[in-house]
């Protein structure tokens, strides 16, 4: 038996034990502890819409009311788990509150299993449709072991749907379908967080065809929000937006259990951390991300080169930047680490360097959960974050493998010459 053999075999069965544990925990958390997922603040947004009161979808006081009622008469320990996707986005989801709460949450997490089956899917016969047996099998096990998939599928998150929508993305994008990446776009905007970097991305490479169809999709949704909740929605929205993203141990955000450069920082800073300390991080979190997005833009200023190696580490880049970058970021939306890995192995797996970053991305969420638990609100830890370092050194690695294929071509032009 060969090396690649058996490091296959033991990959697929370490990440095979490691998912069952995830679904261990899953039925357990369903069977008495569901009520405390993120799910029930989006359950408490749609509930509101629900009933009449879309216009004060996004008012604390009436947020907490609600929320008070469906867990009857308990709170979580912040008060108030706040409901806080865009508005563009809330009447698709708004038939889950006709359910009670553990219902539509088992709903919901039927849903969660077939997008992960999807998401596999795709990753198995597109992304990796010309790799060996072996190297799907190694795909599939750090797919199904990573930490952010036990967070997304506890917590019963948008996470999932927004990394099978930005894997479309790609892939739409590779095949030429416009109309088709626009649609997805619309769907991982869900979190728009997740879904700026490539948004400038596409606008650098003057991708205005899908920007467009995106913009027009995002405007009937738009306009149907404000049809129902009022004009008042989207100054609402703000207004909550700009005191929920720059909190600090309320509204149920905690920077600190973020693996980002604003989570970094908080940890930096110690647990107690005073209101000057607080806006100094938040503020170098948005020189960050408006570095970070300068960056995605003039790697993408005016290229497409679409099904390229090229273009698959761009776009992983781009996912990673956005990501490590983001002023907001819950960890289990790093689940995006999953296509941006496929996707730089896929660009290099037959170079001579291929090899050990495969090693490297499949040791990746073993070492996570070895040195970073699972355990989305735990605040302690070192001064930096495993899952910081490794995106960190994915960053540097992808940086490395574009500047060498941007020498490619030139290469090949001096060795014809």
């Amino acid at each position: 038996m060969n090396r690649r053999r058996l490091l296959a075999r033991i990959g697929i069965v370490a990440g095979a034990s490691v998912f069952a544990l995830y679904l261990g925990l899953w039925a357990a958390w369903i069977g008495g502890g569901s009520e405390g997922a993120d799910y029930t603040a989006f359950y408490t947004g749609w509930t509101i819409v629900a009933d009449g009161d879309g216009a004060n979808l996004y008012d604390p006081a009436v947020q907490a009311a609600v929320q008070k009622e469906i867990l009857g008469g308990r709170t979580f320990d912040a008060g108030l788990n706040p409901f806080n996707s865009p508005p563009h986005l809330v009447l698709p989801f708004v038939p889950l509150s006709v359910l009670p709460l553990t219902t539509s949450y088992v709903v919901w997490a039927a849903v969660q299993v077939a997008l992960l089956l999807w998401l596999l899917w795709r990753l198995l016969t597109r992304v990796a449709i010309d790799w060996s047996r072996d190297e799907r099998m190694l795909l599939l096990a750090a797919a199904i072991a990573a930490p952010p998939l036990a967070l997304a599928l506890l917590q019963g998150s948008f996470s999932l749907l927004v990394t099978v929508a930005l894997l479309e993305v790609y892939l739409a994008l590779c095949a030429g379908g416009d109309r088709a990446a626009a649609a997805w776009l619309i769907v991982a905007s869900v979190k728009p967080q997740a879904v700026l970097s490539t948004g400038v991305a596409l606008i650098a490479a003057r991708r205005w065809r899908v920007v467009g169809i995106a913009a027009a999709g995002g405007l009937l949704l738009a306009v149907a929000a404000t049809a129902v909740m009022g004009v008042g929605i989207w100054g609402s929205y703000l207004r909550f937006l700009g005191d929920y993203v720059g909190s600090f141990d309320v509204f149920s955000v905690r920077p600190s259990v973020m693996w980002n450069l604003r989570g970094t920082l908080s940890l930096w800073n110690g647990p107690e951390i005073s209101a000057a300390t607080a806006s100094f991080i938040n503020t170098v979190a948005l020189v960050g991300q408006v570095v970070a997005l300068v960056a995605v833009a003039w790697l993408w200023r005016g290229r497409w080169d679409a099904g390229t190696p090229a273009f698959a580490l761009r776009f992983a880049l781009t996912l990673v930047l956005g990501l490590l970058f983001s002023p907001h970021l819950n960890p289990h939306d790093d689940l995006l680490l999953v296509p941006a890995g496929a996707l730089a192995y896929g660009a290099v797996r037959e170079r001579a360097e291929g090899s050990w970053l495969g090693v490297a991305l499949l040791a990746s969420p073993f070492l996570v959960l070895v040195f970073n638990w699972i355990n989305v609100n735990e605040v302690g830890g070192p001064l930096i974050r495993v899952p910081v370092v490794l995106m960190l050194a994915f960053i540097a690695v992808l940086a490395v493998e574009l500047r060498r294929e941007a020498s490619r071509p030139a290469q090949v032009a001096v060795a014809a010459g």
